[in-house]
């Protein structure tokens, strides 16, 4: 399992454009539906719990330009992530989790600047200590927005189950390429493709179609991969809908350089989730999301 975990990791590595017209768009869809979900819970009974197991260092530095004949690098320039972002909103609680101990020391340099907020950071992998909030958090008296910025693979369908359960969490959760590239050309029986199913129930088997080769004396079976990233994405969200009740309509792409990130969002099952949901469906459907994240991506370019 650590195996498919790590040529995980490495595919999407290999289609990575690090801090590129992607990120701007998935942390300006984060900042609306932060602001959405802080306006419609804030001030009520439930305290707000703001969850990021997959919270980087904090910040995020765009790709530049080299500067022509130029000896010296430009400055490195760096933008608020979703760590950062959150602190602008009034949750009653934060809650950061990495497992890489440079982005731990950097989250816990950010502590410092907000001596006021209730800040809690662990070094942990992602879906023990996102499983473990959900187990030990009484929801009755608390709401949570997660955040799902994997770098390679998805979070376990357990975790996802997890989180529906509580009934309490808005999410919303970027699907990376490395789940459509894991999926082998053919054989959708191969240890890779029965894996990915604890990432998403029966994956393996609605990305393939069976078909007969060798004419009518002697046929073969022979199965071959057929899903494209859209499908992929699409089949997750299906599988989404059979545990969360509050889902948006389609998944929001997010094009780079050789490969498309697609993110899906969903609200707890509570009072209000209805409305919630119309204000993060509206959010998915602004068609200027991609235009204003390319226009401020340029912006950060260095001729």
């Amino acid at each position: 399992m650590r195996a498919i975990e790590f040529f995980g990791r490495i595919a999407t590595m290999l289609t990575m454009d690090f801090g590129g017209i992607h990120t701007v768009a998935k942390l300006d869809c984060l900042r609306r539906c932060l602001d959405a979900f802080a306006s419609a819970l804030g001030g009520r009974k439930p305290r707000l719990k703001y969850i990021d197991p997959f919270a980087g260092c904090g910040v995020w530095s765009p790709k530049q330009h080299k500067r022509p004949g130029g000896f010296f690098p430009s400055p490195t320039l760096e933008f608020e992530g979703s760590a950062r972002i959150a602190l602008n909103f009034k949750f009653d609680e934060f809650l950061f989790a990495d497992k890489d101990r440079s982005s731990v020391d950097k989250l816990n340099g950010l502590r410092a600047q907000f001596p006021e907020r209730r800040i809690q950071i662990a070094k942990a992998k992602a879906d023990g200590f996102l499983r473990e909030i959900c187990e030990a958090t009484n929801w009755e008296k608390w709401r949570g927005f997660v955040f799902l910025d994997p770098f390679g693979l998805p979070p376990r369908w357990r975790t996802m189950r997890a989180i529906a359960r509580t009934r309490a969490i808005d999410f919303l959760l970027l699907l990376p390429p490395g789940i459509n590239r894991l999926l082998t050309r053919n054989g959708k029986t191969t240890p890779a493709n029965k894996a990915l199913d604890r990432f998403c129930p029966s994956l393996g088997d609605a990305c393939y179609r069976e078909y007969e080769e060798g004419g009518l004396l002697q046929p073969q079976a022979v199965c071959m991969k057929v899903a494209k990233p859209h499908d992929v994405a699409n089949y997750y969200g299906t599988q989404l809908r059979t545990v969360f009740r509050y889902i948006v309509q389609a998944p929001l792409p997010l094009n780079i350089v050789g490969a498309t990130y697609y993110l899906w969002g969903g609200v707890g099952d509570n009072n209000g989730a209805a409305e919630r949901l119309e204000i993060m469906q509206r959010i998915f459907s602004d068609r200027e999301i991609r235009w204003r994240a390319k226009q401020h991506y340029r912006s950060t370019q260095r001729p």
